[in-house]
């Protein structure tokens, strides 16, 4: 047999076996994060900050803890510079992954945002829209 043959089956089989094999990747859990905040009681938001040469990068979660009769819709999560004063020097959006959330329901989020070099301190906020939903996970509203 030629080496380069015998060489492609053994990378066609390692592969094929790489394929198959289960990967376990587990939900993220507020303790990987240091930074934490609950919006209104209904989302959480869990991140990290990433500060780099001429921008920082906030990653995490948002996750729907509230009641399990509100549906949560169209999730904006912003990273925010803030000065000294409090004041935002600085702003970038992501929308993580999902965009309907029932009760334990996450989404994952990435904010590369550059910053002034007036930021004091950096804060996440979610902000998103909620409505009421019945047993069989129908919206109550109409669009």
């Amino acid at each position: 047999m030629r080496p380069w043959l015998v060489s492609g089956m053994i990378v066609t089989i390692l592969w094929g076996c790489a394929a198959l094999s289960p990967v376990t990747v587990r939900d993220p859990i507020p303790q990987d994060y240091a930074f934490h905040r609950l919006e209104s009681d209904d989302m959480s938001v869990h991140w990290n900050i990433v500060q780099g040469e001429g921008g920082v990068v906030a990653e995490g979660y948002v996750e729907h803890v509230g009641g399990p009769g509100i549906l949560i819709r169209y999730v904006n999560v912003t990273l925010k510079g803030l000065d000294t004063k409090g004041r935002v020097v600085s702003k970038a959006t992501d929308v993580p992954h999902r965009d309907l959330f029932h009760v334990g329901d996450q989404g994952l989020f990435r904010i590369a945002m550059p910053v002034t070099g007036r930021e004091n301190t950096f804060l996440v906020r979610a902000d998103y829209w909620w409505e009421p939903f019945d047993d069989n996970r129908r919206s109550i509203f109409w669009w």
